[in-house]
């Protein structure tokens, strides 16, 4: 695992490179530009704050990957959390339910 600028980690997988960029694990198809880097951190920042994003690079510099592999990894991230808080709840409310039929067969 490399340090990349920025503080993100970077690993070299057979699909390509992966980042890990504000806590969101990032694939890439091939190894990222330094722009590239520092788009896709501004893109999820922005996203992880609900904030808009304006952005500028000179054509060929990456600009479609880095925010089509930032923002979907991030969203990916999202809906993990929100699956997990979800069974989390399920969990929480079957052990309730659990101690309520307890207590009335007593």
């Amino acid at each position: 695992m490399d340090n990349t600028s920025d503080g993100e980690t970077s690993a070299v997988s057979r699909r390509g490179q992966s980042y890990t960029i504000s806590g969101v694990k990032v694939e890439f198809p091939y190894k990222a530009y330094p722009s590239q880097l520092s788009m896709m951190a501004k893109i999820i920042q922005g996203l992880q704050q609900r904030k808009h994003c304006l952005l500028e690079s000179p054509t060929g510099s990456g600009k479609s990957l880095a925010l089509l592999c930032s923002a979907l990894a991030w969203q990916a991230q999202e809906y993990e959390k929100s699956h997990k808080e979800y069974l989390l709840q399920m969990l929480k409310e079957q052990e309730e339910l659990q101690a309520s039929v307890a207590n009335i067969k007593d």
